[in-house]
């Protein structure tokens, strides 16, 4: 008798993890498929169940994003991507191998860039509700909750040579609703090259952002609708560095309101590196404004730094101790 109860018992924990692979297998065929149009498109060759009986695990075997656009073609791909669910479905790890491979076609020239690291990258994922419970026609960015990757060391390789190294990179973003839509983001990281055509040669990056929106259900009488809180916008790289924190509110009844606060060390190398040519703005303009900012082109010992506030209010903006309708004027 009790041997059979045994039996039964295994029978019914193989039915239930076979239905539920399977339903999860569907769930995201389907996801992968409804985000596919003419100029996107998600595809594998296979995708393969395993994980008995702890868990639930998909393989997709050489997995391949595809943009088309009037430009070229772009394509991201991999050897596999390993999904792995708990039995609650509320959680997600995604393992990316050790090797991602991006290439970019335009006028018949084809660049292949490679990205590989020693250890396989994971992404962990936690969302609000189980995935059985949700609707593939939703949008499953609503269901979010947490997304967190850690990768001690990346390299890239353009073609068969290397051209820079990415070592402690952290992402990671909180999405919290109660009161309000709150995101938070952070993202640190290390970066280094030795050759001589990259504008930059070693860097450091840190970001710490926080996005608030206000929901239709909201009581508490506030400000603002949409509000940006960087606490910090750290990057340092060769000899310059900026530094950015501030808080910027928007609203539909109202101009912007908030204040940057603004840090620059050698401003004239961090506009000629982190500027493209092609800006909207000249990269001596930008110079000149920084300098009004600052009144530095009073002082004649300016070393190249810069510390200026940026405010938004009823008034307009202000950038340092220049208005933007003498900038405007000009």
């Amino acid at each position: 008798m009790i041997r059979k109860i045994l039996l039964l018992c295994i029978l019914v924990t193989v039915a239930l993890w076979v239905i539920g692979a399977h339903i999860i297998k569907g769930k995201i065929v389907d996801k992968a498929s409804q985000y596919s149009s003419d100029n996107i498109k998600f595809q594998f060759e296979d995708a393969k169940l395993f994980g008995f009986p702890f868990d639930w695990k998909i393989r997709l075997v050489s997995p391949k994003l595809t943009i088309v656009n009037q430009n070229g073609l772009k394509e991201i791909s991999a050897e596999e991507i390993v999904l792995s669910f708990g039995y609650s479905c509320t959680s997600l790890q995604i393992n990316l191998g050790r090797k991602i491979v991006y290439n970019e076609s335009h006028n018949s020239i084809l660049q292949t860039h490679t990205i590989t690291s020693p250890l396989d990258i994971n992404c962990d994922i936690a969302f609000n509700n189980s995935l059985f419970f949700v609707d593939t026609k939703n949008n499953w960015k609503e269901e979010l909750k947490s997304f967190n990757s850690v990768a001690p060391q990346l390299l890239g390789f353009l073609g068969e040579k290397e051209v820079f190294t990415l070592g402690s990179v952290k992402l990671s973003s909180i999405q919290e609703k109660k009161d309000n839509n709150i995101l938070r983001i952070k993202v640190s990281g290390d970066y280094s090259s030795a050759v001589n055509y990259m504008k930059i040669n070693k860097a450091h990056l840190l970001i710490d952002l926080s996005y608030h929106e206000i929901l239709e259900n909201q009581t508490e009488k506030v400000d603002f609708e949409r509000k940006f809180d960087l606490s910090n916008f750290y990057l340092k790289f060769d000899n310059a560095a900026l530094d950015v924190k501030g808080v910027l509110r928007l609203s539909r009844s109202s101009l912007p309101n908030g204040k940057v606060d603004v840090a620059i060390y050698q401003y004239h190398e961090v506009v000629d590196t982190l500027i493209p040519e092609d800006f909207i703005f000249s990269k001596s303009f930008l110079k000149k404004i920084i300098s009004k900012a600052t009144a530095s082109e009073l002082n004649k010992d300016d070393i190249g730094n810069a510390n200026f506030k940026i405010v938004f209010s009823d008034k307009g903006v202000t950038v340092g101790k220049l208005n933007l309708m003498e900038l405007q004027a000009e």
